[in-house]
């Protein structure tokens, strides 16, 4: 399927309005209902490594979530924008005081302890929009479409312990405001597996395989 840039464009200038506008203290309520949904996930409870984000500007609060990760015991890592490079690096934390301010002021982890995107067992991803299909619209930048090629192709979220050829879970955080009808997706585009909002949980094409 061709999409073009302009379509692409519009769509995720309007989830992103849709994002800003929702007044803080919904926010907050919003927040807190995912992060109710995202800890009472049996997925996450059994992931013993958790690639996040760490949220910027009107993004879903994760900082919160990250806390609780590592409070948990669980491996905690985040990307670091190499944009000269034009991709992602991962880099594993012990806390959020290891965070400080990034590409574009994103907050990202510093330090020695670099990490690789397999090591992971669930990947929290951010996006502008997605769809019940798991079609996720980025910033346009394609950094998390590279950085999620490089996982093996077996089927994501098997049984703990999470070993062999398993494929890390694929997970959105996004205010119901971002599920749109459809997202224009293309070959080279990545799916999610799971979309959390403040309204529910949406399985996407693994739904069948978990059953």
């Amino acid at each position: 399927m061709t999409v073009s840039t302009a379509d692409k464009t519009a769509l995720r200038k309007a989830a992103l309005r849709k994002r800003d506008a929702i007044p803080a203290g919904l926010k907050s309520e919003k927040d807190k209902a995912i992060k109710e949904r995202l800890l009472s996930l049996k997925e996450f409870g059994d992931a013993r490594s958790v690639l996040f984000y760490a949220s910027f500007r009107s993004e879903v609060e994760t900082l919160c979530l990250i806390e609780e990760a590592l409070k948990m015991g669980k491996s905690v890592s985040l990307p670091v924008v190499d944009a000269k490079a034009g991709r992602l690096r991962i880099g594993k934390v012990k806390g959020i005081e290891e965070l400080s301010p990034g590409y574009m002021g994103i907050p990202e982890p510093h330090g020695g302890r670099a990490a690789k995107i397999h090591e992971a067992d669930l990947i929290i991803v951010p996006g502008a929009a997605f769809d019940r299909q798991g079609g996720r619209l980025g910033y346009g930048k394609g950094y998390y479409d590279k950085l999620l090629r490089g996982l093996p192709t077996g089927q994501a979220g098997s049984r703990p312990p999470f070993a062999g050829a398993r494929r890390p879970l694929t997970l959105a955080l996004a205010y119901d405001e971002q599920v749109v009808e459809g997202i224009p997706v293309e070959s080279h585009d990545i799916t999610m597996d799971v979309i959390i909002t403040d309204k529910e949980v949406i399985w996407t094409r693994q739904k069948s395989k978990r059953a």
